[in-house]
């Protein structure tokens, strides 16, 4: 793409999200998941549990998990929302069953008393986390984007 197109794509998808049109949204290619993270976001201000069904409450979690992963820093997903259980199942409903997996392993290895995990994990569990978090940012589940959509495409009517 040049960079005019790449820019009247950029407004077309801005006024996709400003105007939170799903059906325009399904139809986006390399800016779907853009737009869909920017209306759910911008619908529940980044936080899950005010938006107002299952369906995009997955999704928005799944993106923030796949957030996370690729900046490498998976801890900090659990600064910003604590429900692991509602996490992994959440990746399970996209089928990342593996990165739900994955999850979970972190999750058990989080401190339960509000500890710093850095703090107080010998070189050894850190050397796990770093293994576990490269994994994460993999995408051991395939094309991450495409089980997004291929959710969203089967929830539509819930996106509205």
């Amino acid at each position: 793409m040049t960079r005019k197109e790449i820019k009247i794509a950029e407004r077309h998808r801005d006024l996709i999200v400003k105007n939170q049109d799903i059906d325009g949204m399904l139809e986006l290619t390399w800016d779907f998941i853009i737009a869909l993270n920017e209306i759910l976001t911008n619908r529940c201000d980044y936080d899950p549990d005010k938006l107002k069904n299952k369906a995009q409450k997955n999704l928005l979690l799944c993106m923030m998990v796949h957030n996370f992963s690729q900046s490498t820093v998976i801890l900090s997903l659990f600064d910003n929302y604590n429900n692991t259980d509602e996490i992994v199942n959440a990746l399970n409903e996209i089928g990342a069953t593996r990165s739900a997996e994955i999850i979970k392993q972190v999750s058990d290895m989080i401190p339960k008393n509000g500890e710093n995990f850095y703090d107080i994990a010998d070189e050894k569990t850190q050397g796990l986390l770093d293994k576990i978090d490269d994994e994460l940012s993999d995408s051991p589940d395939g094309n991450f984007h495409n089980l997004l959509r291929v959710y969203a495409e089967k929830h539509k009517k819930d996106l509205y």
